[in-house]
C-alpha cells in the first residue's frame, strides 16, 4: 500500500504459481484505532502483479497504518494468504491507471458477494469497464483467522493409547472455542480460550483403527456466539507418517545487533512434505509494528531443510526484534508448524 498524493494505490506481486481468486480487505487508521475501509476480490493469474487507484479519497492518511488481508477466495474456508500491518508510505511515483472500488463494511451484511466489484489482475481493470452497485447485506462477521494443525501422539499406558493433538493459530485471541471431534460413534468437545498459540488434545478410544477402512475424524470449533469458526476432516493415518514438517532450530549469523544491521535467518526444518511448502516471516519492532514481510516456497523438487532469510533491520529500533513464523501445505494450507523467536537489537553507541 501506498499515497500517490491523497490517493490510495494497493500494488500486489504474484511472481509464483498462484493462480484463483482473492478477497482483499483493507483497514486504515492509527496505531490506537483503525476501522475497515471495505473490501473486493481480484482474480489471480501466474507470475503477474498489478496496481490499483482505489476509488476513494483519503486526507491526513499519510504517517498512519494500514492492515491488509488478503484470503483465497477459490475455495470454501478462505485460508489466508497474506496479513500485513505497515506504515502507509508517501511516494512520487504517478498513479496507476486501473481503478478499483471496494465494498464498505456498511453496505454489506454477510460476506461479500460475487455480484460485488471483481478485477482481473491478469487485465489489470475491471471485466466489465464500471463497478457494479453494492448489494445491501447485513450482519457481516468477518473471519477468525485462525489455522490448525493435527498430529497424532502415543500417549501412556498398556497398550499405548492414541492422543489426537491439535495445535491452533490464531490473528486473534478468541475467547470460549468449542473444539468439537467425531469419530465414528466417538465425541468428544472441549473449550479453551484461543491465545496466538493454543494446544487442545483428545485421547482416542482404542481400537479406532479397526472401525473404518481410513478412519476420518471430523472437527469443528465454534465462538462464544455459537457460529461455526473452522470445521474439517482429518484422515488418520496422514497424521502418523514423514509428511509434517516442523521447525527444529532457528539460527541467526550473529547473537546480536544494531539498528540499521543486515541479519540473516536460517530456519532449520525437520521432515520432508510430499507437495511442498509455504513459508510466511513477518518482523516486528519493539512496539509490535510489523516493518518486513517475507515469504517463500519450497517445493518438493528443490526442497531445502536450511532455507536463509535476510531481514535489514530499520534504524531507530532500540529494543528486540520478534520474528514471527508460520509454515503451511502448499496443497491444503494446512499449518505445518508456527510459533514466535526474539532477534536482539542493541542501541547504537
Amino acid at each position: 500500500m501506498r499515497l500517490a498524493g491523497n490517493r490510495l494505490v494497493l500494488e500486489l506481486e504474484n511472481d509464483g504459481n498462484y493462480s484463483g481468486t482473492i478477497l482483499v480487505t483493507i483497514e486504515l487508521g492509527t496505531e490506537s484505532e483503525i476501522s475497515e475501509l471495505g473490501s473486493a476480490r481480484i482474480d489471480i493469474v501466474p507470475g503477474r502483479s498489478g496496481s490499483y487507484l482505489l476509488a476513494t479519497t483519503q486526507s491526513g492518511t499519510d504517517g498512519g497504518v494500514y492492515l491488509l488481508t488478503i484470503r483465497d477466495d477459490s475455495r470454501p474456508g478462505g485460508r489466508l494468504l497474506l496479513y500485513q500491518h505497515a506504515r502507509l508510505r508517501q511516494t512520487t511515483e504517478p498513479p496507476p491507471s486501473a481503478m478499483l472500488a471496494l465494498i464498505p463494511p456498511a453496505a454489506r451484511k454477510g460476506p461479500v458477494a460475487r455480484s460485488a466489484q471483481s478485477i482481473s489482475l491478469a487485465e489489470g481493470r475491471d471485466p466489465g469497464g464500471e463497478a457494479p452497485s453494492s448489494p445491501p447485506f447485513s450482519n457481516f462477521i468477518p473471519s477468525a483467522g485462525i489455522q490448525l494443525q493435527a498430529r497424532i501422539l502415543t500417549g501412556s499406558g498398556d497398550p499405548p493409547t492414541a492422543i489426537l493433538s491439535l495445535d491452533l493459530y490464531a490473528e486473534r485471541r478468541l475467547p470460549k472455542v468449542e473444539v468439537e471431534i467425531r469419530l465414528g460413534n466417538f465425541q468428544s468437545k472441549k473449550t479453551l480460550d484461543v491465545e496466538h498459540q493454543s494446544n487442545v488434545s483428545f485421547d482416542l478410544p482404542a481400537g479406532f483403527e479397526n472401525g473404518e477402512a481410513e478412519p476420518v475424524a471430523r472437527y469443528r470449533l465454534i465462538g462464544r456466539d455459537r457460529r461455526p469458526i473452522l470445521e474439517g476432516e482429518l484422515v488418520l493415518a496422514s497424521l502418523v507418517g514423514s509428511d509434517s514438517v516442523a521447525l527444529a532450530d532457528l539460527r541467526t549469523d550473529r547473537p546480536s545487533y544494531q539498528s540499521g544491521d543486515s541479519a540473516m535467518i536460517t530456519l532449520l526444518l525437520e521432515g520432508r512434505p510430499q507437495t511442498g511448502i509455504n513459508i510466511e516471516l513477518s518482523f516486528r519492532d519493539e512496539k509490535g509494528q510489523i516493518f518486513q514481510n517475507e515469504q517463500r516456497q519450497l517445493l518438493s523438487g528443490n526442497y531445502d531443510p536450511a532455507p536463509n532469510f535476510t531481514v535489514l533491520i530499520p534504524s531507530g529500533i532500540e529494543g528486540p526484534v520478534t520474528l514471527e513464523y508460520r509454515i503451511l501445505d502448499i496443497r491444503n494450507g494446512r499449518l505445518h508448524d508456527a510459533g514466535q523467536h526474539s532477534i536482539i537489537v542493541k542501541a547504537n553507541r
